[in-house]
C-alpha cells in the first residue's frame, strides 16, 4: 500500500511549534516509506481566515523545506463537492436537516444539564421533517453504539454513542464543518495515515462515523502528545515561544528548528543531532512517547549554535541579509562580510546575534554612553588614544593579527600602560560597548581606515570638537 499523509493547517493564525511537529512527522513518515505527503489548507472558517496567514503558512513550510508532493489543496475551492455528498447522505437518510430554533436548543441544553449533566441533541428533527426556515445538517449516528479505533500512539480508544450526538456537518448554505470537509478530502486524496495533535482525539470518532456512512476505508490515526512550556503549562498558540515566525526572525536556522522539533516526543536512543536523511531513515511512530513534551529553549539554542558553526558561510550570509533589513547597515565600510561570518559564527547563538553584536563594524559613528566614557576615558587614556591614532596613520605593515599584536605592544611600551588598561578602551571605541571579544580580532576586522575614523570620532565626542589639534 502506498502511504499518503497530509498536513492540514487552518489559516486562522501563524504556525506554531505544534503545527510544525505535525507537519514534520507526517512528512517524515511518508518519505520513510516512499509515499506521498500533501499540504491542504483547511480554509472553511469564513470569519477567521486571512490571506496573510495562508501566505505565511506556505512561506514557513518552504523555508523549512517541508514541501507537498502535490499542488496545494484549498478546501474553499471544493465546496460543490462537499454539497453533493451531503445531499446524497440526506437522500440515504444518513444525514438530515435540523430546523430546531436557538430557543429550543437552549431549553434542551438547560434541561439536560439539570437531569443528566450531559449535553446531547435529542434527534427531534430526525423524526419530524415538516418544518421550514433556517436549518443545519446533522449526521445520523443512531446505528453507531460504539466507536473503537487503534491509535498508533495512544493505543486502543473506545467512545460510546452516549458521548456522540447527531453532530452538525453544515449550515443551511451547505458550507461544511471541519470534520466533514476533512473526511471528504482524506477520502478523495487517498490519505492512509493521519498524524496530528491529541487535541483532535475528540474529532476522530465523528470522522470515523462519516467514513463508515460513506463505506470508505478508515485511515490509521496517530495522535501526538501535548507540548508544554518550560513551566510545564500548555504551550499557548499566542506565546511568542511557540510561534515559528519568532524563531525565524531571531535567526534560528531551519535545520536547528527541525532537529529540535523532531525530538519533541520522539527519540532514537540518545542521539541528539540528526540530518534530514537520518530523520527519515530512523523515524518510527512506535517510538513516539505518550507523555507530554516539554519545551527546552536552551536545547534549541544549543542546536542552533551547532548548525551555525557547521553551515556554509554563503548560506549564513543569505539568511542574514533577509534578517538585517531594518538595521540600515553600510557594507561599503567595515570588514568583508565573509571574513566577519567566519569569525562570528563560532561565537553566537543565533544569526540575529551576528547582526546585533557586530553592526558596529558597518557604522562610522557610534554613540557611547556617558557611564562608559566616565569609567574608561580618563585624560591619560585619551592621550594614549591620540598617540595610537598618530602611529596608526603611519602603520604600513601587512594588516594581520600578528602585526597588530606588535603594534599594540609598541603603543603600550611607548605610553607606559598595560594591555588590561588599553584593551577595554579600544573595544569601546570599535563597538560602543565593553564586550568580551578579542581585541586583536576586533582591530583586524575593523580595518585600519575605519578604525582611524572611529578613534577620531570618539575623541571628538570626548573633547567636544578638540580633535582638530591632532588631525
Amino acid at each position: 500500500m502506498n502511504i499518503k499523509t497530509r498536513f492540514a493547517p487552518s489559516p486562522t493564525g501563524f504556525l506554531h511549534i505544534g503545527n510544525i511537529r505535525t507537519a514534520l512527522f507526517s512528512w517524515l513518515y511518508a518519505k520513510k516509506y516512499n509515499g506521498e505527503f500533501i499540504i491542504r489548507i483547511d480554509d472553511t472558517d469564513k470569519e477567521r481566515n486571512l490571506k496573510t496567514y495562508t501566505n505565511n503558512i506556505t512561506y514557513i513550510l518552504n523555508w523549512l523545506n517541508i514541501k507537498s508532493d502535490k499542488k496545494l489543496i484549498f478546501q474553499s475551492k471544493r465546496l460543490r463537492t462537499y454539497k453533493l455528498i451531503m445531499e446524497k447522505l440526506i437522500q440515504e437518510k444518513k444525514a438530515y436537516k435540523c430546523f430546531c430554533s436557538k430557543d429550543r436548543l437552549t431549553k434542551l441544553k438547560n434541561e439536560q444539564i439539570i437531569n443528566t449533566g450531559k449535553i446531547k441533541y435529542d434527534g427531534f428533527c430526525k423524526r419530524n421533517q415538516l418544518q421550514k426556515g433556517d436549518f443545519v445538517i446533522r449526521i445520523n449516528t443512531e446505528n453507531y453504539k460504539e466507536i473503537v479505533f487503534d491509535d498508533c500512539v495512544k493505543g486502543k480508544i473506545t467512545v460510546t454513542n452516549s458521548e456522540i450526538d447527531d453532530f452538525i456537518i453544515a449550515k443551511n448554505d451547505f458550507y461544511p464543518t471541519y470534520n466533514f470537509a476533512s473526511v471528504i478530502d482524506d477520502i478523495e486524496f487517498s490519505i492512509t495515515d493521519i498524524i496530528r495533535g491529541e487535541d483532535h482525539i475528540s474529532n476522530t470518532p465523528k470522522q470515523i462515523i462519516i467514513f463508515k456512512l460513506l463505506n470508505e476505508k478508515i485511515p490509521t490515526f496517530s495522535h501526538l502528545p501535548m507540548i508544554l512550556d518550560e513551566n510545564k503549562k500548555t504551550l499557548s498558540k499566542r506565546d511568542k515561544d511557540s510561534n515559528i515566525n519568532y524563531y525565524k526572525k531571531c535567526g534560528f536556522l531551519p535545520e536547528a528548528i527541525l532537529n529540535y522539533i523532531v525530538r519533541l516526543g520522539w527519540s532514537n536512543k540518545d542521539k541528539e543531532i540528526f540530518t534530514i536523511k537520518e530523520m527519515i531513515d530512523l523515524f518510527d511512530i512506535k517510538n513516539i512517547n505518550t507523555a507530554p513534551s516539554i519545551m527546552n529553549k536552551s536545547k534549541l539554542i544549543w542546536l542552533n549554535k551547532h548548525y551555525i558553526k557547521t553551515l556554509e558561510t554563503k548560506k549564513i550570509i543569505r539568511e542574514i541579509i533577509n534578517i538585517e533589513k531594518n538595521f540600515n547597515l553600510n557594507y561599503m565600510i567595515g570588514p568583508n562580510l565573509t571574513e566577519l561570518i567566519n569569525f562570528a559564527k563560532f561565537k553566537v547563538n543565533t544569526l540575529e546575534d551576528i547582526i546585533t553584536n557586530y553592526t558596529f563594524f558597518y557604522k562610522e559613528n557610534i554613540k557611547i554612553e556617558d557611564e562608559l566614557l566616565k569609567l574608561f576615558f580618563s585624560d591619560k587614556i585619551i592621550k594614549i588614544i591620540e598617540n595610537l591614532y598618530t602611529n596608526l596613520k603611519t602603520f604600513n605593515l601587512k594588516w594581520n593579527i600578528e602585526n597588530i599584536k606588535i603594534f599594540i605592544s609598541n603603543i603600550i611600551n611607548e605610553n607606559k600602560t598595560t594591555f588590561i588598561e588599553l584593551a577595554p578602551t579600544i573595544r569601546i571605541i570599535i563597538t560602543g560597548k565593553n564586550i568580551s571579544l578579542s581585541t586583536y580580532e576586533l582591530i583586524f576586522l575593523t580595518g585600519k581606515i575605519l578604525l582611524l575614523k572611529k578613534i577620531r570620532n570618539i575623541i571628538k565626542q570626548y573633547e567636544n570638537g578638540a580633535i582638530a589639534q591632532i588631525g
